[in-house]
């Protein structure tokens, strides 16, 4: 027939499903500290879009965060977040990324075409944001 069984299996139980993307989130935001006003889960402000930003900073600008704990296809998983920046009105958008071989491997191997949309680094970006100030562009970090 052409084609190929694919399963997984996950835990059972009461645990959350999204708990490493929690823990990346946590970490970002003891990184940055408190200058900025948190929303997580934060909707777009459009009747009937069912999309949200993992988080949403409010400071001298709006930053979009997407948690992302696995970068498995670099071009679908960062349209859908510039697409929701561009709907949601984000002034910036932050890619945050578990810092673990696969996802440095994979920006390795993207880091020419993702440079134009997401200038910015790790460290400046993460300067920036602790010190309450914008960016100054989108950025992807590894954390």
């Amino acid at each position: 027939m052409g084609l190929r069984l694919h399963a997984r299996f996950y835990p059972s139980g009461s645990g959350l499903r999204d708990a490493a993307q929690l823990g990346l989130l946590r970490r970002f935001r003891a990184r940055i500290g408190d200058r900025w006003t948190w929303q997580l889960e934060a909707p777009l402000n459009i009747p009937g879009d069912q999309r949200a930003f993992d988080a949403l900073l409010t400071g001298p600008t709006t930053v979009a965060v997407e948690a992302i704990t696995r970068l498995r296809d670099a071009q679908a998983q960062l349209r859908a977040a510039t697409l929701k920046q561009r709907d949601g009105g984000a002034q910036r958008l932050v890619i945050l990324l578990s810092a673990s071989r696969a996802n440095r491997d994979a920006l390795r191997s993207a880091t020419d075409v993702l440079a134009a949309t997401f200038p910015l680094g790790t460290k400046a970006t993460l300067a920036a944001l602790a010190s309450g100030e914008d960016p100054g562009a989108n950025a992807i970090l590894l954390l």
